[in-house]
C-alpha cells in the first residue's frame, strides 16, 4: 500500500477492489489493516487526489473523488457486510473522531453498549434542543432499554438451556447452576441501571410527557426491575409531577404484593398441614401398637410364610424375598434418594462460596430471600456428632430406636419383640454401671457383637 500513500483516492480504489474480489478471506491481521485503512477512507470528510499536489501527468486516469456523504453510507454498508474483519473499537474511535453519528450508533449497538447510547441521547434532552429533537431522543431511550431487556432476557434463556444440557444429573449441577445464576445477577444488574437513568432522565426532563413516563413505569413494573421504593424517590424529585400519572403504578404493585403475600401464606399452610401429619404419624408409631395384617409378599406376592420379615412402613415380605435384612424392598429406593438429596443440600447450603454467588444474583435489591432461605436450612443446627451405627440406622443401647428412626423416615427397620428390648434394657444397665464407653471418637461401636442380638 506503499505505492499510494500520497494519493488516498487511489488508495481507496484499490482497496475497495481487493476487499471486493473476496483474495482476504482467510483473515489475519495484516488482513485486518486493510480493512481498518478502508474504513478511514470512507469516514475522512475531506479526501485529497494527491497529498504533495503534484501535476498528474497527461493521459494518466484520474479518479473521481465521491462526495463525503456517498461515502458515509458506503461506510455503512461496510460496517454491516464485513463484520469481524475490521477491528469494531478502531472503527469507533474512527466514527467519533470523523462526528460520523450514524456509524458511531451503529457500533455502539455491535458492541451492545448500552450505557454509552444513552449518553448519546442524553446529550439530545439538553437545554437548546428542538423539541423534536427532543421527542425523538426520548424514543430511541426507551428503545435502547426494551432492545437491552430483551437481549438480556433470550441469553438467559440460552444460558439456562446450556447449562441443562450439559449438567442435568452431573455432580457439578449446583455449581453450575450457581455460576449461571450469578452471571445471570450481573446482567440483570446492569439492566437495572440502565432503566434507573432512563427513569431519573425522564424525570429531570421539562417537557417529558406523561404518557412516556407511565410506559416506562409499566415495563418497570412488569419486569420488577426496581424496587418501588427506589421508583417512589426517583419520582418525587419532580415537585410537578402529578399523581394521576403514578397512581396506576402505584396500585398494581400494591395488588402483586397483595397477590404475593396470599400464594405464601397458601403454601405456610399447606406445609404446617403436611408437619402436622408427620408428627401424628411419628406419634402413633411411638406411642401405639403396630398391627401386621399383610397376608402376601409386596416382592413375589405370593402367600406369607415363616420366616417372615415385617416393617414399621407396613411392607412385609419372606425373608428369602428381601434385598437386604434391614430394608424394604418397596421404600429403600426412595430413602436413598432422599437421603443422598439431604447430603447434597447439606452440602450445598454448607459452602459460603455458593451462598455469595446466589446472594448475588438475587432478584431483590436487598437479598432478603436468599438470606432468609438460608436460615431455613437450619445452618446453626448442632452438627452430627456420629454416623450411623447399627444395621438399623439406632442404636442398639436405646429400646426403640429402630421405631422412631423408622418413623423419621430413616430405614424401616424390622420389628423386634419386647423380650429383645429387655435384653438391650439389661445390656444398657450394665454398661452404664460398669463405666464402659459405648462409641469411640469417631462414632463407631466398640462392640460390635451388640449387632448380633437383633
Amino acid at each position: 500500500m506503499h505505492v499510494f500513500v500520497d494519493s488516498p483516492v487511489c488508495l481507496l480504489y484499490f482497496l475497495r477492489a481487493v476487499v471486493e474480489s473476496g483474495v482476504l478471506d482467510g483473515g489475519g491481521e495484516s488482513q485486518r489493516v486493510v480493512y481498518n485503512t478502508l474504513l478511514e477512507l470512507y469516514m475522512t470528510r475531506e479526501l485529497k487526489q494527491c497529498i504533495r499536489h503534484q501535476v498528474t501527468p497527461e493521459g494518466a486516469e484520474v479518479y473521481t473523488v465521491e462526495p463525503y456523504e456517498r461515502r458515509l453510507e458506503q461506510a455503512l454498508t461496510f460496517i454491516e457486510a464485513y463484520a469481524g474483519s475490521y477491528d469494531d473499537y478502531h472503527a469507533l474511535a474512527l466514527a467519533e473522531q470523523q462526528e460520523f453519528e450514524e456509524g458511531v450508533l451503529l457500533l455502539l449497538q455491535r458492541l451492545h453498549l448500552s450505557s454509552d447510547i444513552m449518553q448519546y441521547y442524553a446529550k439530545r434532552l439538553e437545554e437548546g434542543a428542538t423539541p423534536a429533537i427532543r421527542r425523538a431522543a426520548r424514543e430511541k431511550l426507551i428503545e435502547t432499554c426494551r432492545s437491552r431487556l430483551n437481549r438480556d432476557g433470550t441469553d438467559n434463556d440460552n444460558n439456562s438451556n446450556n447449562n441443562n444440557n450439559n449438567t442435568i444429573g452431573g455432580p457439578g449441577a449446583d455449581h453450575s447452576r450457581a455460576n449461571s445464576g450469578s452471571s445471570r445477577g450481573r446482567t440483570d444488574e446492569s439492566t437495572k441501571e440502565l432503566w434507573l437513568s432512563l427513569l431519573s432522565l425522564l424525570v429531570r426532563s421539562p417537557d417529558t410527557e406523561w404518557q412516556d413516563l407511565v410506559q416506562v413505569l409499566q415495563y418497570i413494573e412488569e419486569q420488577d426491575l426496581l424496587s418501588p421504593l427506589s421508583v417512589v424517590e426517583i419520582l418525587s424529585t419532580n415537585p410537578r409531577l402529578q399523581l394521576c400519572t403514578v397512581r396506576e403504578y402505584a396500585l398494581r404493585v400494591m395488588r402483586k404484593d397483595e397477590q404475593r403475600t396470599e400464594a405464601f401464606h397458601g403454601l405456610i399452610d399447606t406445609r404446617l398441614k403436611k408437619l402436622r401429619e408427620l408428627h401424628g404419624e411419628i406419634d402413633a408409631l411411638q406411642t401405639k401398637a403396630t398391627v401386621f395384617q399383610a397376608h402376601k409378599c409386596f416382592h413375589c406376592h405370593a402367600a406369607l410364610d415363616l420366616p417372615v420379615v415385617h416393617f414399621m412402613c407396613q411392607h412385609s415380605f419372606h425373608q428369602r424375598c428381601l434385598n437386604d435384612i434391614t430394608e424394604c424392598n418397596v421404600c429403600a429406593p426412595a430413602h436413598r434418594r432422599l437421603a443422598a438429596e439431604q447430603r447434597e443440600a447439606e452440602e450445598r447450603h454448607g459452602d459460603p462460596k455458593i451462598f455469595f454467588e446466589r446472594l448475588g444474583a438475587a432478584h431483590d435489591a436487598d437479598g432478603f430471600s436468599v438470606v432468609a432461605e438460608q436460615f431455613g436450612k437450619c445452618i446453626f443446627a448442632a452438627p452430627q456428632l456420629r454416623k450411623e451405627a447399627t444395621l438399623f440406622f439406632g442404636d442398639p443401647m436405646v429400646p426403640g430406636a429402630v421405631s422412631a428412626a423408622g418413623a423419621c423416615g430413616g430405614r424401616s427397620g424390622p420389628a423386634i419383640s419386647s423380650e429383645d428390648e429387655d435384653d438391650y434394657d439389661d445390656m444398657r444397665r450394665a454398661a452404664m454401671e460398669d463405666g464402659e464407653e459405648v462409641y469411640d471418637e469417631d462414632g463407631e461401636l466398640l462392640r460390635p457383637e451388640a449387632i448380633e442380638l437383633w
